[in-house]
């Protein structure tokens, strides 16, 4: 099922709220946060992509799917999921 969506890890900067209620405008400060996911894109969409992370045995079936606006997206780069050679462990390489 994974396996129709890219996966890929993104890089994206986060908005934030600058305070809790009214504040005085000289105490307002920036401090952009940098947010790093990774999962599937489900959707690619003209403004956003939707990025999931976890897929069920039934295809139908995500959980923790996130928005992301693409003007907040800094990186993306795609990943690719293969069997490390005589092993059962999973290795997750950037292509």
């Amino acid at each position: 099922m994974t396996g129709t969506y890219p996966l890929v890890y993104v890089e994206w900067i986060d908005s934030r709220s600058v305070g809790r209620g009214w504040v005085v405008s000289e105490n307002v400060e920036s401090a952009p946060m940098t947010c790093h996911s990774v999962g599937w894109i489900y959707k690619d969409l003209e403004y956003s992509i939707i990025l999931v992370p976890h897929f069920a045995e039934n295809p139908e079936q995500c959980n923790g799917g996130l928005e992301i606006p693409k003007c907040a997206i800094t990186k993306q780069v795609d990943l690719k999921i293969q069997k490390a050679p005589r092993s059962k462990k999973i290795v997750v390489k950037s292509e």
